[in-house]
């Protein structure tokens, strides 16, 4: 029997809390309600308060596309202007210009480097075309 008993209670105690948390979230919504009223109002008072001018320019806002050319721009003058060693060619490179350098033919440095005949024969052709160019290019400092 006192079973029994408990059970109403516990639904009666179970409904007053569920009451008082409903009316507590009435009370914040209903405050959230009005604060939410007023800045709307602020808002279309400061809106019509200020109407935009006509005789006033709008600015100008930056294009991406712009913005992305003189990028573009600036990193290529930049690489430009690094110096030698951006420009230095690959290693393997240097080393057939070395041994062109010393006599070697271009068979020999193919054999040496593994490279095929005609890339040697190409590169020692670019060395001599580089100090010929280098040596048109002196007498005019």
């Amino acid at each position: 029997m006192t079973l029994f008993a408990i059970h109403p209670m516990l639904l009666l105690i179970s409904t007053l809390i569920a009451t008082g948390c409903s009316l507590a979230l009435a009370l914040q919504l209903r405050r959230m309600k009005k604060n939410l009223f007023l800045c709307r109002a602020e808002l279309t008072s400061m809106a019509s308060a200020s109407p935009p001018t006509e005789a006033a320019e709008p600015q100008e806002k930056p294009r991406p596309a712009d913005f992305t050319d003189s990028l573009l721009q600036a990193t290529l003058k930049q690489r430009l202007q690094k110096g030698p060693d951006w420009r230095q060619p690959p290693e393997k490179y240097r080393y057939a210009a070395a041994l062109a350098d010393q006599g070697m033919d271009a068979e020999g440095i193919a054999a040496v480097l593994q490279f095929p005949i005609e890339a040697a024969q190409q590169l020692i052709a670019l060395k001599r075309a580089a100090q010929t160019g280098q040596a048109t290019a002196r007498p005019d400092k």
